[in-house]
C-alpha cells in the first residue's frame, strides 16, 4: 500500500504505488430506524462502476507477488476495472489545518487508536463519541478500532517523503471478516464504515466511501490491491493538511 519510499511518482492518483501492508463509487443509502447503520451490507452496496471479470482477477492474481496473494476470497466482489479515483461528493469535503492529522469521531461510539509517530513513537488512546483530535503531520500510521481489544483496525496511512509530498491512503484490508482463515466482505468490524468514511481535505483529493459500501475505487480492500496499477492512494501537500472523518455521514451540515 503506502510504502513512501517507493512513491516517487506523480502527484496526482497514483499508478502503481504497492501496497505492501499484510498488516466507488455510490450513493449514501438512507437510515431507516433500528436497522439502519448495524444491518447495512455491503452485497447490496457496490456501486455501478464496472468490474473486472473473474478471468481478468485470475490473470492478475496469477503473478501477484509470485501467486501469494489468496484469491478467490469467500463472499467478495471482483474488483473494480482499472481507472484512477473519482473525486465523489458524498458528504462535504472536510477542513482541515495545515501540516496538521485532524481526526473527527462523528460516530454514536467510542474508537480506540494506536498512532505510530515519527521516530517509531506510539500514542494509544480513545476517541470519544463526537470528538476531535488534532496531531502533527510527523507520523505513518493511525490505527483505529471499533472494540477495546483492538484486533481489527481501519488503518489511516500517511507521511511525508524527502520531495515533501505527502502520502495518504485509507485501508479496510485487516478489519475484513474471514472465512476459514481467508477475508470475505464483511465490514462490519471496520470502524465508523457503517456510516461513511472520509479521508483527504478541501483543496485536494479527499476520498471517500458511502456507509456500509463496497467502495475498492476509494480504499484498500484487497491485500496488495491484488496487484493493479492504479491504487487509491494521493499525493498532496502538507501545508493542505490532512483531515479523517468517522461515521461521516452523521457529521452536522454545514450552515
Amino acid at each position: 500500500m503506502l510504502s513512501l519510499v517507493h512513491l516517487l511518482v506523480s502527484s496526482a492518483l497514483v499508478t502503481a504505488a504497492p501496497y505492501h501492508q499484510q498488516h466507488r463509487h455510490v450513493s449514501p443509502v438512507g437510515l431507516s430506524g433500528t436497522e439502519s447503520l448495524v444491518t447495512r451490507t455491503t452485497k447490496s452496496n457496490l456501486g455501478t462502476l464496472e468490474r473486472m471479470t473473474t478471468a481478468e482477477v485470475q490473470e492478475i492474481c496469477h503473478v501477484c507477488w509470485n501467486g501469494a496473494v489468496e484469491w478467490p476470497l469467500p463472499d467478495t466482489p471482483n474488483p473494480v476495472i482499472e481507472s484512477n479515483s473519482e473525486q465523489l461528493s458524498l458528504f462535504d469535503r472536510p477542513a482541515s489545518t495545515p501540516n496538521t492529522l485532524t481526526v473527527h469521531n462523528y460516530c454514536t461510539y467510542p474508537l480506540y487508536f494506536n498512532h505510530y509517530h515519527q521516530a517509531d513513537s506510539l500514542e494509544t488512546g480513545t476517541l470519544t463519541a463526537g470528538q476531535t483530535i488534532n496531531r502533527p503531520l510527523a507520523g505513518t500510521v493511525l490505527k483505529v478500532y471499533k472494540t477495546k481489544d483492538m484486533v481489527k483496525d481501519v488503518l489511516v496511512e500517511y507521511g511525508i517523503d524527502s520531495q515533501n509530498t505527502m502520502w495518504y491512503d485509507l485501508s479496510l484490508i485487516t478489519c475484513l471478516g474471514t472465512t476459514n482463515g481467508l477475508s470475505n466482505s464483511d465490514t462490519s468490524a471496520c470502524a465508523g464504515h457503517e456510516a461513511g468514511l472520509q479521508l483527504g481535505n478541501s483543496g485536494e483529493m479527499s476520498f471517500q466511501c458511502a456507509g456500509g459500501a463496497w467502495c475498492d475505487d476509494q480504499v484498500y480492500l484487497y491485500k496488495e490491491n491484488l496487484c493493479k496499477k492504479l491504487n487509491p492512494v494521493y499525493g498532496g501537500t502538507p501545508s493542505q493538511g490532512l483531515t479523517m472523518e468517522f461515521c461521516a455521514e452523521l457529521k452536522p451540515k454545514s450552515s
